[in-house]
Parts: C-alpha cells; structure tokens; sequence
C-alpha cells in the first residue's frame, strides 16, 4: 500500500501508512496511538517527506560482524508490536553482543521512546 501511494505521490498518505506502520505497529489497528505523540510523528514524518534523500546503501562498515567487540553494557530493546523483521534482527544483535541483554517492550511498536518515555530512561539507566 505504501508502493502504491509512493507511486501515485500522495505523501499525504504515504505519511499516513508510515505512521500507522512505525507507531501503532504493522498487525495493530490504526489509530492505536494518539493524541500529541501521533500529531509529533506525523509532523517529523511529514517533514522527512517532503525532504526526501535516497538512503545510504553503503555496506562497506560490516557491523554484524563486529558486535562481539562491544564491551560496554548493552540493552537491545524492541516492541513486541514492531515489524516481526525488526523484532527477530533485533534478538540477534542482543545474542551476540557481549553482555547484551534483550528486552521485549510489551505493547510498544517502533518508537518506543515516545510511547512511554520513562520506561525507556529507566531501561537505559538501569543499564548501565
């Protein structure tokens, strides 16, 4: 759907799906989220839109071979409602990084961070 309305220029609802996708969660119901961390996100996204630069395809730094040289305390932390791809690459970098631990953010897509900021603060405070 997104391709679709790629192809067509609609960035209106290209924003839209995007949206949905990365902050209520691919398998949940739009509209999950609301209220002024919707409006934020549809804002940024809106502005990343309209701003649009092809993404840097550079595969040169080979960082998934290099995670076990990590030697800092690491949290890998995904939401359970994010993009199953997501979830499973992010459960291998928490496998072999060196004294990572993965955290599941029960009920929170993609952007945790602004669906329940203190929870993430405290995930990161507590890992360190």
């Amino acid at each position: 759907m997104i391709t679709f309305a790629e192809e067509r220029g609609d960035l209106n609802e290209v924003n839209r799906l995007e949206v949905h996708w990365w902050l209520d969660g691919p398998r949940q119901v739009e509209g999950r989220v609301v209220g002024s961390i919707r409006n934020l996100v549809l804002d940024m996204n809106a502005i990343t839109l309209a701003n649009f630069v092809q993404e840097n395809t550079d595969d040169s730094v080979d960082g998934w071979s290099r995670l076990g040289e990590l030697s800092i305390p690491t949290a890998v932390a995904c939401g359970s409602f994010d993009a199953t791809h997501v979830i499973r690459r992010s459960e291998v970098v928490g496998s072999r990084a060196p004294g990572a631990k993965y955290v599941s953010l029960e009920g929170m897509a993609h952007l945790p961070y602004l669906e329940n900021p203190s929870a993430i603060a405290t995930l990161i405070r507590d890992s360190i």
